[in-house]
């Protein structure tokens, strides 16, 4: 048996200014960011299988490197739409890779190979017009984002 437990790591808020005499609103930009992971273990020894996580609009792949192949089971590759702010962004509603470069593709891609991974990696399905796509139609879209992406490592 496997013991699936979500986990939020990474976890950075930005916190409002405390309120004081005579200013009733307070404002930000964004609430923070988070890391979301699911761990993968054996449920009778506790051992650690691997982790799915998701990281999204990030610039620094900095928490990635922490990470070595054994922790990561599962590769993601999608895009944002462009002109959303980052805490507007909708998780299912995604471009493909490299669409936009909301998302830097060669960062994230960069800081996988560093860590050694070699497990799969597929792009996620939220662009909604595969949907309306012919089947070779969204093939090719498809293959071809990863043909781009897959082209920026190094």
């Amino acid at each position: 048996m496997l013991r699936l437990t979500p986990l939020l790591v990474n976890v950075y808020v930005n916190a409002p200014d405390k309120p004081t005499a005579g200013r009733t609103d307070t404002y930000t930009v964004q609430a923070g960011e988070a890391t979301a992971a699911l761990e993968i273990r054996d449920a009778e020894t506790g051992q650690l299988l691997g982790r799915a996580i998701d990281r999204r609009y990030t610039s620094s792949q900095g928490d990635l490197l922490t990470l070595t192949n054994r922790d990561v089971v599962l590769c993601h590759l999608n895009d944002a739409p462009a002109g959303i702010a980052v805490d507007q962004q909708q998780d299912n509603s995604r471009e493909l890779p490299c669409a936009t470069g909301v998302i830097d593709m060669k960062a994230f891609l960069g800081a996988m190979v560093e860590i050694g991974y070699d497990g799969p990696v597929l792009i996620e399905p939220f662009y909604r017009p595969l949907g309306e796509m012919s089947k070779e139609e969204a093939l090719s879209a498809t293959a071809a984002a990863m043909k781009k992406a897959v082209a920026l490592v190094e």
